[in-house]
């Protein structure tokens, strides 16, 4: 870019195109997920998950960090924005919907 600077990598990580939401659409996962299981978010950008559970008490983790938690209510709904690369799982519950922007 004449006259400027043209940015794309940070930390040694390429990101044209890759901000959440650039050429993404709101997916419908659920048939492809469960709870208990760890998913890795290798899409090349950052993705976001939107998740309603119920009739379980369970926890959302991004890296191995809590984000969310449901002490047992009859419906939880989980919102986290994963890193390209990262892993994220739900403990345990009923799914009633799993949507992910990828």
């Amino acid at each position: 870019m004449a006259g400027g600077l043209a940015v794309d990598t940070i930390n040694g990580h390429n990101i044209a195109g890759g901000f959440l939401g650039t050429g993404q659409t709101w997916q419908d996962v659920k048939t492809s997920r469960s709870a208990g299981v760890t998913y890795t978010n290798s899409t090349g950008k950052p993705i976001e998950a939107a998740i309603v559970t119920y009739s379980a008490a369970n926890t959302f983790s991004i890296n191995g960090k809590v984000v969310g938690r449901n002490n047992g209510s009859n419906y939880a709904i989980f919102y986290g924005i994963i890193p390209d690369g990262g892993t994220y799982v739900l403990s345990a519950g009923t799914l009633d919907s799993w949507s992910e922007l990828r």
